[in-house]
């Protein structure tokens, strides 16, 4: 009975043990999954955040506004004058005059006007999505350096762990005389290096965390969670691209087009404009006669024409908007050459870091293979302590530049995204 008591007692503590263990597990997982957010989540955020991509929407907005304005017509004129000496008149002495006129522009004006400036809006909001681009491409570029930071200081802190361990096995052999003092204090200065490495690193996240966040328009002292993995997608390398699509060619297009229209409305404006009128007089009786409409009020109907004779002024628009379209063509070709370089430049340096990451991956399992043999030697006899640590250097040194290759790769990679326009 006692043992059977004894089991449950036993079986009661070991699902405890059990729940416990699964709530702390459960606990690190949605620590961790609240805590790390993702390159894309960063990306949304800035959209969202940025002041400097909030000030390109607000030109959007108002060159939507200019639309209006233009579609409008003219003010309408409102003249009141008053007669200091009143002007007899068979029906009586004049008092006051209102004049009311409007002026129309030529039939298509205003639609011309119109079209000409929701091009150029068109325009400001290619603009706006080309600085989104140039956005997720910058908080990349300032994310992945935090990660290589974290990725140097783990390498660094394993190989620390790893001299501090062969320190105390040094300092054994020492002891009992199969090593000299020489090689335990080679470990020693070799810890000291790497605790000053770990030290700059620690001292480097603050730098790269404020320029992340301020791009996030965010406090500076807000920790940056990021992942570990600097694993690269190039299949943006297989996409064909079409630079026409590129929101600075499409900006361009737009604004050429815009000039076009332009050259309807300068043609439109160097024509008459139309203008109609009224005339209001007040007219006070005569107080010597009493005749038929005595102190009646004159209405007088008007129609006004503009006459555009001097024709220099329009000639010269003309001539500027032409010479602004042209202008606009030129620079759509130049930006068409400055991407189509800047793509293949970077696909080179895209291919090159993908090279560098297999060589310095095959480094660094081959040199890992050699220090394990040396270890081996080395806690059996305390020889090989100086090639020991020469090789752990060197694995060091490869396992650096593998993930500094990954960043510049993936740096890249984010860049070819900026270029052709294109999320990987």
């Amino acid at each position: 009975m006692e043992n059977k008591i004894l089991h449950i007692e036993n079986w009661k503590l070991c699902v405890r043990v059990h729940v416990i263990f699964l709530t702390a597990i459960l606990y690190l997982l949605i620590s961790s999954s609240l805590g790390a957010q993702s390159l894309e989540d960063y990306q949304q955020q800035a959209l969202e955040k940025n002041p400097s991509l909030k000030a390109k929407y607000k030109e959007f907005e108002a060159a939507i506004q200019r639309v209006t304005q233009v579609k409008g017509l003219p003010d309408a004129t409102l003249s009141i004058s008053a007669f200091g000496r009143m002007t007899e008149t068979r029906v009586g002495p004049q008092m006051a005059r209102f004049s009311l006129s409007q002026m129309f522009p030529w039939f298509g004006t205003l639609r011309a006007q119109a079209d000409a400036t929701a091009l150029m809006a068109e325009a400001s909001y290619q603009r706006y999505i080309d600085e989104q681009n140039r956005l997720r491409f910058q908080v990349a570029k300032a994310y992945y350096p935090i990660v290589e930071v974290e990725q140097l200081l783990r390498i660094q802190e394993e190989t620390l762990l790893q001299l501090r361990s062969w320190k105390s096995l040094a300092t054994i052999k020492y002891e009992n005389g199969k090593t000299s003092l020489a090689d335990v204090l080679r470990v020693d200065l070799m810890i000291q290096d790497q605790e000053t490495d770990i030290l700059l690193l620690e001292q480097l996240k603050y730098p790269l965390s404020v320029n992340f966040n301020n791009l996030l328009n965010r406090s500076d002292t807000l920790l940056v969670e990021v992942g570990d993995d600097l694993e690269a997608n190039t299949g943006i390398l297989l996409i064909e691209q079409d630079w026409s699509e590129h929101p600075r060619i499409q900006e361009l297009q737009l604004k050429i087009q815009s000039k076009q229209k332009q050259v309807t409305v300068i043609e439109k404006q160097s024509l008459p404009k139309l203008g109609i009128g009224l005339d209001y007089i007040i007219v006070a009786e005569r107080s010597d006669m009493n005749g038929p409409r005595n102190g009646q009020d004159a209405i007088m109907p008007m129609v006004t024409m503009s006459l555009p004779f001097f024709r220099k002024k329009y000639k010269a628009a003309l001539s500027e908007t032409q010479l602004q379209s042209e202008g606009f063509e030129l620079m759509a070709q130049a930006t068409r050459n400055e991407l189509s370089t800047g793509f293949e430049n970077l696909k080179y340096d895209v291919q090159k870091e993908i090279q560098l990451a297999q060589l310095y991956s095959n480094q660094v399992a081959e040199t890992a293979q050699i220090q394990n043999l040396l270890v081996t030697e080395f806690s059996n006899s305390g020889n090989e302590l100086i090639e020991l640590l020469r090789i752990q250097m060197r694995l060091l040194n490869y396992e650096q530049q593998l993930v500094e290759s990954k960043t510049r790769l993936l740096s890249a990679l984010a860049n070819l995204e900026y270029i052709t326009a294109k999320s990987n």
